[in-house]
């Protein structure tokens, strides 16, 4: 599978989102789909259509439903990842062994369109424990899910069929009659046409058809988008697709860097009259430490005849024997390649040079890994969310009190609005500024979609000691705004002075 070419994004996902997904492939293409399952289920009902029972006609419709769900899952499959389904594959996997067993021993298992794809778009043998392993593996984590999916399909295909009852109904029931009457009328007509005539059964038969082809869109999608994010999850394909696209954008550094390694001469080889230099340099060492030995200091008659060898004349006579002809003349072989010429000598310059070179582009190439990874879609997205969050808490304030449209004395203004009966805005402004006290004061994280539930949390993670005061007017404002139960003049009393005495801010 080339993962870059696919449609949807290669990432794990919880499995109400995977099926989500499958819901947005079907909607996308559910044209091409059920001209798929069209194909297969066609020549079934036109089949089943001559058949005398129509319980036994609905019974095999419904039993070869595993039948017309291949080729819609083969054409899912290769327009996920923005390939076109061959018919040879999908008449493959039509007639494949894996078919026979989903039309007996699995009819009744509810995962069909989860585990379906493993031996119909892995290739294994049927008949090896491969797809059996792989089964046990690929419902390990997803019972739940396409059980789920499975009772989903089912219920939104007796919606389809109330719907077909529910219009048969309106158009057997007669104009200008009780509604009662009306409805026991078209109710007797209905059952008396359904089941007394040629015609009912057929119309059955066909209500049933359609809501088939209606739902296998996207039970077929839903289920492979149970089973394409089971695999995502073990064979870690988001991770193999961030690693070829690393691969892919670091690829011309790197092989810049092997270039500039593989072509960079090492350092400068002394030359020859150097290297004869070194060694007349650690021969006179080495005659030094000669003459000053005791062997050299006893007279030698076999090599000096004249006279007793002083260390000025073994010195001088070693030196000469180092310049001469039998020491200076080298001679450097290559094997079968031709000794370089005198002007092809390494430069130290160049070799300097190109030193520096590999280690700026090295140094480059580190600095440009930073700085992607800094720019990449994870750090810029906590970076924004962190600007926002900063922006949002500056501009909280103004836009809060505008929301909230408190007056500048909120006690005084709510005893005005109790004694004058209007109560519940009473103790909505004692809400309203409570809450303006815990956002500005205290800088409590709450969000103007929170319920009061969910302020009641902030509180009490981010003031306790406040806690109590706070679900205290938090409740007496539930109980009298939705619950519509009074309060008493004594407890709006004791909410003013709690309010006076915890949230003492104006607005």
């Amino acid at each position: 599978m080339e993962f870059d070419r696919a449609q949807i994004k290669i990432r794990p996902r919880p499995d109400l989102e995977a099926i989500d997904l499958g819901v947005l492939v079907a909607r996308r293409y559910w044209w091409r789909l059920v001209a798929g399952w069209l194909i297969v289920a066609v020549p079934v009902f036109v089949a089943v259509w001559f058949l005398p029972n129509v319980l036994l006609a609905l019974l095999v419709l419904w039993w070869l439903k595993p039948i017309y769900e291949r080729i819609p899952m083969t054409t899912v499959a290769s327009s996920i990842f923005g390939e076109h389904a061959k018919w040879r594959s999908m008449q493959r996997n039509l007639f494949s062994p894996d078919c026979l067993l989903w039309l007996t021993v699995f009819r009744f298992f509810p995962g069909r369109s989860t585990l379906a794809p493993i031996a119909a778009l892995e290739e294994h043998q049927s008949h090896s424990g491969r797809v059996r392993q792989r089964r046990l593996l690929i419902k390990e984590d997803v019972q739940g899910a396409y059980f789920g999916l499975h009772s989903m399909g089912l219920l939104f295909e007796l919606a389809i069929l109330l719907f077909f009852l529910v219009l048969a109904i309106w158009f057997f029931s007669p104009i200008e009659t009780d509604p009662s009457i009306a409805f026991a009328t078209a109710f007797s007509e209905l059952v008396r046409f359904l089941f007394f005539s040629f015609w009912g059964p057929k119309i059955v038969l066909t209500a049933v058809f359609v809501a088939f082809a209606c739902v296998a869109p996207f039970y077929v999608c839903c289920g492979f988008a149970l089973y394409l994010n089971r695999r995502i999850e073990l064979e870690g394909w988001d991770l193999d697709l961030e690693f070829q696209r690393m691969v892919r954008r670091i690829a011309p550094l790197l092989g810049v860097l092997l270039v500039v390694i593989f072509c960079m001469p090492s350092l400068a080889k002394p030359s020859t009259e150097g290297y004869l230099a070194q060694i007349g340099a650690t021969v006179a060492t080495e005659s030094d430490k000669v003459v000053q030995s005791d062997r050299i200091r006893q007279p030698q008659t076999q090599y000096v005849e004249s006279e007793n060898p002083t260390r000025v004349a073994v010195a001088s006579e070693i030196e000469n024997i180092v310049r001469s002809d039998r020491i200076s003349r080298t001679e450097t072989r290559y094997g079968d390649f031709e000794p370089p010429s005198e002007g092809n000598s390494s430069n130290p310059r160049l070799a300097l040079l190109l030193h520096i070179l590999a280690w700026t582009l090295l140094i480059a190439g580190i600095l440009w890994l930073v700085f992607k990874i800094v720019t990449s879609d994870y750090v810029r997205i906590k970076l924004v969310k962190t600007k926002r969050n900063v922006a949002a808490s500056h501009s909280r304030i103004p836009e809060l009190k505008k929301a909230l449209t408190l007056p500048n004395d909120i006690v005084v203004a709510a005893r005005d609005c109790w004694e004058s009966g209007h109560f519940r805005d009473a103790m909505s402004l004692l809400y309203r500024g409570a809450l303006y006290s815990m956002i500005t004061e205290y800088k409590c994280n709450i969000n103007p979609s929170d319920t009061e539930a969910s302020c009641m949390r902030a509180v009490h993670e981010t003031t306790p000691e406040l806690s109590d005061s706070f679900d205290r007017i938090t409740q007496n404002w539930q109980k009298l705004a939705y619950a519509r139960l009074p309060i008493s003049d004594e407890d709006f009393a004791a909410l003013s002075a709690l309010y006076l005495e915890n949230f003492r801010v104006n607005a």
